[in-house]
């Protein structure tokens, strides 16, 4: 495993070595600076899987009733689709939130991580593209493989979280 580190934000994430960690582009930067988040980047594995992560200062506390409705009202504004399905995370006895939702491109899931120092990692991964013939079984792995990058986040030494 290869490991990313942002010490202004204080955390870091495990990845796997045959994935890269992309430059922020035009558009991250301009993304940076327009809110202040000081973190924009994308890991990119093979097949076409990409993990994009936005870091930045945590703009409100979210419970996971909270994190339904905004993610809800979100998805079908932008995209008009079905209701997410939903799911928490532990990392290090700290639950955290994921939606999958269908996007134009295909489905896609949605990471709320927020560190002790109120720091907000959101992860966006895209799970399957539309019309491909990837398997169920492959989604499913493609799936396990992001939440591991996720639950592998890190703060002072802290330990990897799972997905339930």
């Amino acid at each position: 495993m290869s490991c990313y580190r942002d010490a202004r934000y204080g955390f870091e994430l495990d990845y796997p070595v045959d994935w890269r960690m992309s430059t922020p582009g035009l558009f991250a930067r301009s993304w940076d600076l327009l809110t202040g988040s000081g973190c924009v980047m994308t890991l990119r594995g093979p097949d076409m899987r990409h993990l994009n992560l936005v870091a930045g200062p945590q703009i409100a506390t979210h419970s996971m009733e909270t994190f339904r409705a905004e993610f809800t009202g979100y998805a079908n504004r932008r995209w008009g689709r079905a209701a997410p399905a939903f799911e928490s995370l532990s990392i290090d006895g700290v639950e955290h939130f994921a939606a999958v939702y269908e996007t134009p491109l295909g489905f896609a899931k949605k990471y709320s991580v927020v560190t002790p120092r109120r720091v907000e990692l959101a992860f966006t991964a895209l799970l399957s593209v539309r019309n491909s013939e990837a398997s169920r079984a492959g989604l499913e792995r493609r799936e396990a493989e992001y939440d591991a990058i996720v639950c592998s986040v890190r703060y002072s030494g802290g330990r990897h979280g799972t997905v339930r």
